[in-house]
């Protein structure tokens, strides 16, 4: 009788495994983990088969009642995971937020020592910088005004860029993450800032 069972379950099993493959493809949006959950369904239908060998009168919604089951069971454990680890998250935001906070202070302090050394700069450079760092003014707008090349704007724009750099890390000694400031001091012998 259970073999008899089992064999029915089986046929069903492979006429409606692609459907019920596709339906928890839909609703996980990932090929593998499907199949994967497509393959529990199955072994699932085995065991309650076996467990309790009675005649199934509708296999298609049972199988489709386990399956729905096993995504609930697979979402109930994913949430699981985020919440236990919600609160290590948190707590990195937490940590993340206050660096953020000292990098864009060190960015604040350090802007108020760029003044002298773009007055250091010369005029050419110094009005370039200012214009497309400070100002915000588009580097074509800034070339049509001044009867320029487009590439000779650019250029002027990175060699002033450059200049300015070589001027700061001549004086002060900065230390960087991703492109951000985190911290800088003075060199003893500069006293610009």
């Amino acid at each position: 009788m259970v073999r008899e069972h089992e064999h029915k379950l089986s046929i069903a099993f492979a006429e409606l495994q692609r459907e019920l493959r596709t339906y928890l493809q839909k609703r996980l949006n990932n090929r593998s983990l499907a199949e994967d959950l497509c393959q529990e369904v199955f072994m699932k239908a085995l065991m309650a088969n076996r467990s309790s060998p009675s005649e199934i009168h509708n296999i298609r919604a049972w199988l489709y009642t386990l399956a729905r089951n096993v995504l609930a069971d697979y979402y109930r454990s994913t949430q699981q995971n985020i919440d236990s680890r919600a609160e290590d998250l948190d707590e990195a935001l937490l940590a993340s937020t206050n660096e953020d906070e000292n990098e864009i202070e060190a960015h604040h302090r350090l802007s108020h020592c760029l003044r002298p050394f773009i007055e250091e700069l010369s005029p050419i450079y110094r009005e370039a910088l200012i214009s497309a760092d400070f100002e915000g003014v588009k580097l074509a707008d800034m070339a049509v005004a001044q009867k320029k090349s487009l590439s000779a704007i650019k250029s002027r724009v990175v060699r002033a860029r450059a200049l300015l750099k070589d001027k700061v890390l001549a004086c002060c000694h900065v230390e960087l993450n991703d492109g951000l400031v985190t911290d800088y001091h003075q060199r003893h012998r500069c006293h610009k800032c």
